[in-house]
């Protein structure tokens, strides 16, 4: 059983959850039966915009500091190769979201076990209110760019499914999906200089876009910021996302919108077999 890990908690925080990706897109699974919650990221979403990164006066300023370090003067070497020898900040991964999953009909959590297979790269959490009996599966398809969940239960139950994010965003619906429309600072300076350096929302950092589509046996109602499920005893959510990455020196410009709604649409219109 080496490819495989198994406990009888739910995650506490980010290091405990487990993780599942596709090499772009990455899910972290938490298991928590009342409120599942699922940390998304993605490879290209991250701060900043295209900039000039050498520094002309860097080799003087080496040079100089060099000579400092060598007189025993460390405090005046440490200023000048602040103040001449970097460029600024690096930039910075930032987070995707938070996809949640509300179970409004469980009154309590037993026998409870939350998996992760290696060698198939799935997740599964396992729970019991003592009458219903839950089965919740995770994977990240690699050819059709998607997070995918099942929730299975005996019973029919009632969901509520949404989507938060640290970043600046929006969320809105249209009409089937739930859509994810949000944009990265071209500036975001490191925790500790947060209080002279803000951080900057120009338009000129990366774009993102995510989308999630649910599938059920039940009664499924899109909101403008969340979906209800009702009456399931099993529904799909389906999850893709894309950013206006292009190149490390190429202002972000790429449409991601169309891209991500379009992946959406492909992977909704196959089974979960088949997915």
């Amino acid at each position: 059983m080496e490819n495989y890990l198994k406990y009888d908690f739910v995650a506490k925080k980010f290091e405990e959850a487990l993780p599942l990706g596709n090499g772009t897109l990455g899910a972290m699974v938490y298991g928590n039966p009342e409120c599942e919650k699922i940390s998304l990221n993605h490879d290209t979403l991250w701060s900043g915009k295209p900039r000039e990164y050498t520094n002309p006066t860097a080799v003087s300023a080496f040079k100089r500091a060099q000579q400092m370090v060598l007189n025993g003067e460390y405090e005046k070497a440490t200023s000048l190769l602040e103040e001449e020898f970097t460029c600024g900040w690096g930039n910075s991964y930032l987070p995707l979201g938070n996809i949640y999953i509300k179970n409004l009909g469980l009154k309590e959590s037993l026998n409870y076990s939350r998996e992760l297979d290696l060698s198939k790269a799935t997740a599964t959490v396992k729970y019991s209110d003592g009458e219903n009996g839950y089965v919740c599966e995770y994977f990240v398809s690699h050819p059709d760019k998607c997070v995918v969940v099942r929730y299975r239960s005996e019973y029919s139950t009632d969901y509520e499914i949404g989507i938060t994010s640290q970043v600046k965003n929006e969320i809105c619906s249209d009409g089937e999906n739930l859509i994810l429309k949000g944009e990265c600072p071209s500036v975001l300076a490191p925790d500790y200089a947060r209080d002279f350096a803000p951080t900057v929302y120009d338009g000129k950092g990366i774009k993102f876009t995510g989308a999630i589509k649910v599938k059920s046996d039940g009664e499924v109602t899109v909101l403008n910021d969340k979906f209800i499920v009702k009456n399931a005893t099993c529904f799909i959510l389906i999850f893709t996302a894309e950013t206006s990455f292009i190149k490390y020196n190429v202002a972000p410009d790429k449409d991601s919108y169309t891209t991500c709604l379009n992946n959406l649409r492909l992977a909704s219109d196959k089974s979960y077999e088949e997915l």
